[in-house]
């Protein structure tokens, strides 16, 4: 009975110390998968909120749908934060575009929305208008 127990303690003292050394190399840049994570000595990334974005979708009966986007936009640095906030009006006007084109190539009776596909519709648009490499993610905060 004794050397269960003891066997018992050391096996969850050997685990936490794998798991603590696990948390640890966090630090060391690597996370969960090898993510990147930013350490002390690297400039963190800027994000620039837009306003929900809306484009009409078809329905099946004729009837228009909409789609409601809230979304943000992850940058390198603050230069180029404020060069996204300069061309802003742009920007949307480019984002509504995507955002139609994505609601013709929709298939009549689908009601769901891949938003791995509008995710890259709208990364083409910001690169289309910024130029390749400005905008390094589009985050979807919310979708209906």
């Amino acid at each position: 009975m004794k050397k269960t127990l003891i066997a018992l303690v050391l096996l969850a003292v050997i685990g936490g110390g794998g798991y603590m050394a696990w948390i640890g190399s966090w630090d060391k840049g690597t996370g969960i998968g090898g993510a990147r994570s930013f350490s002390t000595g690297e400039a963190k990334p800027e994000f620039v909120e837009l306003r929900p974005i809306t484009a009409p979708l078809r329905a099946t009966d004729d009837k228009v749908q909409y789609l409601v986007l809230a979304i943000t936009l992850q940058v390198h640095s603050k230069d180029l934060a404020s060069q996204v906030h300069d061309r802003l009006p742009r920007l949307l006007d480019a984002f509504s575009q995507e955002l139609y084109g994505l609601a013709d190539a929709r298939p009549v009776g689908q009601h769901s929305i891949n938003l791995a596909r509008v995710k890259a519709r709208l990364l083409a648009g910001s690169e289309r208008v910024l130029g390749p490499g400005i905008v390094d993610d589009v985050l979807v905060r919310m979708a209906r």
